[in-house]
């Protein structure tokens, strides 16, 4: 949804600065550099290299002085596997012998 509204905006911004550069077509403007005249251009066109320059500039500070990229999430250590089969208490083999003599078990 944001991108529908970012392309609306970009969309409406492209045909305001192309209406500005159509209506300021007619007087032309010497492009000045050091005190010295370079080119006369019309002034919608100086309007359109302007905007092209402020944006080139901002766009080249933003890449060269932005924040740098963060480092990717660690992914969370998992403890335990989601399914753990614990190993059940057998009862001890039928012998013949008394189940209930522990003395053997004290010497």
């Amino acid at each position: 949804m944001a991108t529908v509204v970012l392309k609306g905006v970009q969309l409406t911004l492209a045909v305001v600065w192309g209406m500005l550069v159509v209506q300021n077509w007619q007087p032309w403007v010497p492009l000045v550099f050091l005190g010295q005249p370079l080119v006369t251009l019309p002034l919608g066109v100086a309007f359109g290299l302007a905007s092209l320059a402020g944006w080139l500039t901002a766009w080249g500070l933003d890449k060269w002085l932005g924040q740098p990229p963060r480092p990717p999430e660690p992914e969370p250590i998992v403890l335990e596997p989601d399914y753990v089969e614990y190993p059940r208490k057998t009862p001890p083999p039928a012998d013949d012998e008394d189940d209930w003599d522990f003395t053997e078990d004290w010497r």
